[in-house]
């Protein structure tokens, strides 16, 4: 009876020792994904921010642009 509890004792300490071990391996895995989506989302935001500045000087160029064309029909029409 005794071998048998101390026996059943150490199979448990074992699946304990395996189930926090376990833990441990999941808890690294979320914070290299955690590390990750904060990696991603910063890559995302320069992404954006640079996207918006290429629009404001394309903007620009279209309004010189514009203006061109119309200095350029003034002096067709002359």
């Amino acid at each position: 009876m005794w071998v048998k509890l101390e026996k059943e004792r150490e199979e448990a300490m074992q699946r304990l020792q395996d189930v926090e071990r376990r833990n441990t391996e999941l808890e690294d895995q979320v914070q290299s994904a955690e590390k990750t989506l904060a990696s991603s989302r910063e890559e995302q935001e320069k992404a954006e921010g640079e996207v918006r500045r290429i629009i404001e000087v394309l903007d620009v160029k279209i309004c010189d642009l514009n203006d061109l064309r119309q200095s350029l029909a003034k002096l067709i029409d002359k």
